[in-house]
């Protein structure tokens, strides 16, 4: 039986290959680049701010006037932006976009909020039902008395439509609207947001 003898020059020239090999991969991937969980964009007095939310930190990659931001387009990311596929796009719109009103309600209302509230909007709103999107949350349940005590949130549809679309001009598709400070999201379902980037997302 003869035995495979490798030349120890051999072996050496071998380590040395794979050595190379790996210092090549390891200088193709940026050591800078962290993980993104989040494009922030913010919506506010004509300006758009966008940032990269991590676990370790946020980063501002964007200020730019709003007209800028349709004008420029995507181009204005491509540089700055990392990993943008596998990141969420939030949208926070100014707490002067929104209308707010304290509603009471009977305890036994919880079951259908939504529909109630939708009912209350001829009241509430100062804008026609029809030009807004609303939600609301629920900051106190007396049982004493049994009632709730619901804040509604309305904005104006325009508001909302026109983040979209000035998201969608620089090439990120929002999965989520807030109003920057709020504690609470809109419902995604009750937003003209893009059905495959929600179920992506989910």
């Amino acid at each position: 039986m003869v035995s495979e003898r490798i030349h120890p020059r051999t072996v050496s020239l071998r380590e040395m290959i794979a050595s190379t090999l790996q210092k090549k991969h390891s200088a193709a991937e940026p050591r800078s680049r962290k993980r993104i969980d989040e494009i922030r964009v913010e919506i506010s007095d004509g300006e758009v701010l966008v940032f990269e939310v991590g676990r370790e930190e946020v980063r501002e990659i964007a200020r730019l006037p709003e007209a800028d931001a349709e004008r420029i387009g995507p181009a204005m990311l491509d540089n700055n932006l990392q990993k943008r596929n596998f990141a969420e796009t939030s949208v926070f719109l100014s707490p002067s976009e929104a209308f707010r009103r304290s509603v009471r309600l009977p305890a036994a209302a919880a079951g259908s909020l939504r529909e109630i509230l939708r009912h209350e909007l001829e009241r509430q709103s100062p804008i026609d039902p029809k030009d807004v999107f609303f939600d609301y949350s629920v900051r106190d349940r007396n049982k004493a008395a049994n009632r709730l005590e619901v804040e509604l949130r309305i904005v104006k549809r325009h508001s909302i439509e026109r983040a979209i679309a000035l998201c969608r001009s620089l090439g990120l598709e929002p999965v989520t609207i807030g109003i920057k400070g709020d504690d609470f999201p809109f419902k995604r379902s009750e937003l003209p947001l893009n059905r495959w980037a929600l179920r992506r997302a989910a």
